[in-house]
């Protein structure tokens, strides 16, 4: 069951969130003052993601985690990103996180404060 819901959030979820951040870095004016914050926050998301292709975690888990960088995302740059029901649930379970710059940093290991 795991692996058939992680295969629907790689290949369909996924790439639709991916596109969604890709569209907003080309089309948002009040991003184009932030190209290499956007990009780089694209390509973070991206490692992530491959990073948990290679652990075992629960679909939520992945999910949650997933979501919270697009969210990360909203915060840093001021864009809306839709997030499901579902999501909004898991990063609430998540309240010991704060969506800040600093959470954004941690979840890669690194605090550049």
């Amino acid at each position: 069951m795991t692996s058939i819901a992680y295969n629907f959030f790689h290949g369909a979820y996924l790439d639709h969130k991916i596109q969604t951040l890709q569209r907003l870095v080309d089309s948002d004016p009040a991003i184009a003052r932030h190209k290499d914050l956007e990009r780089r926050i694209l390509e973070v998301h991206l490692k992530i993601i491959e990073h948990n292709d290679d652990t075992n975690e629960d679909a939520d888990v992945w999910e949650a985690r997933h979501l919270h960088l697009v969210s990360e995302k909203e915060v840093l740059v001021g864009v809306q990103v839709p997030l499901t029901e579902h999501a909004k649930t898991l990063l609430s379970e998540l309240g010991r996180f704060k969506f800040s710059k600093w959470v954004f940093e941690l979840q890669l290991g690194r605090i550049t404060e």
